[in-house]
């Protein structure tokens, strides 16, 4: 089920565009565990795929590598994790292409679901934080570093990497990721759910129209495909936040409520003052350009 909703922003400098989409997971059946060793993934075969590594994690904390997509960070560790099987491997649909992922798998208490994980920002890294969050509730999880490691210099001279980064390597962490979960259980997942926030609702909203039978179910939250227009979002915060005397105290805040809604909530022809979203928003459109003191 899709929605759409849009809300104005609480500091009153505009309205952001909120992609939400609910879905309800089924009711669990029994706890799934694994069929096969981790450790035996290390030899399976799939198209396009170099599995680098299988191994059991023992359950407690975790540290990730250090300096994943070339950040150079010490990565911290991750705590209270179940015991879980992490693969990890290379991608490469084109010779362009060099995409890494990982996929982790409770080795007990499986509630037989799949969750993805987009990669925020403009990708560069594997979404290890959200893969842990996930791997704490039940899910078999897996996230992509999208195509390329660090920042995106590669756009200068590798085209398919600019593709791996758009849509494709989405959608080929999840078709490996659910081969490698039948492997370990014996069986697929029987639901799949993609979370999508910031940057990686891109990867969501590709998903959802490129490929819809990746995904059962799609949240979708914080959209700024629009790079663009997000950057536009920062500047203008920081122009106005830079100190104190540049940026409108909460009492001038209320003032501006009070008059944009006096102004822009009966447009639809409806008094309505929650919903006053949409003719806010075509208000400013119709006066885009323009300034008035309030």
């Amino acid at each position: 089920m899709y929605g759409y909703v849009e809300l104005p922003m609480t500091a009153g400098k505009s309205a952001i565009t909120l992609f939400s989409v609910l879905f309800a997971i089924s009711v669990f059946s029994q706890a799934s565990v694994a069929a096969v060793p981790c450790e035996s993934l290390a030899s399976l075969s799939l198209p396009n795929t170099t599995i680098t590594s299988a191994a059991t994690v023992a359950a407690g904390a975790f540290t990730p590598p250090a300096g994943r997509g070339g950040r150079g960070d010490a990565a911290a560790p991750f705590r209270n994790l179940p015991a879980f099987c992490r693969v990890t491997a290379t991608l490469k649909p084109t010779s362009e292409s060099n995409i890494k992922m990982e996929v982790w798998m409770p080795v007990t208490g499986w509630n037989g679901n799949f969750q993805g994980n987009g990669t925020g920002g403009m990708g560069g890294s594997i979404p290890l934080t959200d893969m842990a969050k996930t791997l704490r509730g039940g899910f078999a999880t897996a996230g992509s570093d999208t195509g390329h490691e660090g920042d995106s210099r590669y756009v200068l001279e590798y085209p398919e990497k600019v593709i791996d980064f758009a849509y494709r390597a989405g959608h080929e962490m999840t078709l490996k990721a659910k081969a490698v979960i039948a492997a370990y259980y014996g069986n697929g997942p029987k639901s799949s759910f993609l979370d999508g926030c910031g940057g990686s609702a891109q990867m969501a909203e590709n998903e959802m129209q490129r490929y819809p039978g990746d995904y059962d179910g799609i949240a979708i939250t914080g959209f700024s495909q629009k790079t663009r227009h997000a950057l536009e979002q920062m500047w203008i915060w920081d122009a106005n936040q830079r100190d104190k005397s540049s940026y409108l105290p909460t009492e001038k805040l209320t003032v501006l409520h009070n008059a944009v809604l006096q102004a822009c909530d009966g447009l639809d022809g409806v008094k309505d003052v929650r919903q006053a979203a949409n003719s806010i928003r075509a208000w400013c459109s119709a006066r885009r350009g323009t300034a008035r003191r309030v």
